[in-house]
C-alpha cells in the first residue's frame, strides 16, 4: 500500500485541506516526471503526524488482527540458539520450527528475542508471525493484509489522530468504525475456511 494515498484519505477525513492540496500536487508533479516542492512547515508537520499514526496502526493490525505470516530458512549457532533478528524481517511471533526430520513447537516467552534448538549449526525452516518495516516519507510504500483497504486502515489512523488531539470521543467513533471493518474482514475469512474444510 502507497504511503501517499492512505495520507490523503486521511486529510480527506479530517478536513485537512492544506495538506490534501499538498498531497494532489505531489501526485500530479510525481506522475509528471517533474520533482515535487517541499511542503511548508505546518503542512510537513501534519504529514509527520499522520506518517506516524500509519506505522502505529501497521503493527496493530499486523500484532493483534491480520498477522503476516512466513517461513524461512534460518541457522543455529553453536549453541543451538536463532536471533529473531537473522530474520529478513520483523519478527513478532514464532508459529513452529522444522528441520529435516522434526517439528518442534515453540512455546512464546515475552521479552525474549531468540529461541535455542536441539541441533547447533543447523539448518531450520522457521514459520512466523511478523511485523512490516514502517514508512518515513510520503513516498514510502509498505505491507500490510491485503484485504484491508486504505479506507480501513485510515479509520485507525484519524482514531489516532484525534486521540492525540485529546478529541475522545471522535476517537472512539472511528475506532468503532476500525473494528467493525476488521470484525468484517475476519469473519469473510472464518466463512473461506469453513467453505473450503467441507469440500
Amino acid at each position: 500500500m502507497k504511503a501517499i494515498d492512505c495520507i490523503l484519505e486521511v486529510s480527506s477525513l479530517l478536513n485537512m485541506d492544506s495538506v490534501k492540496s499538498y498531497v494532489l500536487d505531489y501526485k500530479a508533479k510525481v506522475l509528471n516526471n517533474l520533482t515535487p516542492s517541499a511542503p511548508d512547515s505546518a503542512v510537513a508537520n501534519k504529514i509527520s503526524q499522520i506518517i506516524t499514526c500509519i506505522n502505529m496502526a501497521i503493527e496493530r493490525i499486523s500484532s493483534e488482527y491480520l498477522p503476516l505470516k512466513m517461513s524461512e530458512s534460518l541457522v543455529s549457532d553453536s549453541t543451538g540458539k536463532i536471533l529473531y533478528s537473522s530474520a529478513s524481517k520483523r519478527v513478532f511471533e514464532i508459529i513452529k520450527v522444522e528441520d529435516a526430520n522434526l517439528n518442534y513447537r515453540v512455546i512464546p516467552y515475552f521479552g525474549v528475542d531468540y529461541i535455542v534448538l536441539p541441533k547447533p549449526n543447523t539448518s531450520y525452516i522457521v514459520y512466523f508471525r511478523y511485523i512490516p518495516d514502517f514508512i518515513d516519507s510520503i513516498s514510502g510504500e509498505f505491507e500490510i493484509s491485503p484485504f484491508v483497504t486504505t479506507r480501513l486502515l485510515s479509520y485507525a489512523v484519524v482514531s489516532d489522530i484525534l486521540l492525540v488531539k485529546n478529541s475522545f470521543d471522535e476517537a472512539r467513533e472511528w475506532n468503532d468504525r476500525f473494528l467493525q471493518g476488521i470484525k468484517m474482514i475476519q469473519k469473510m475469512g472464518r466463512s473461506r475456511l469453513f467453505k473450503v474444510n467441507s469440500l
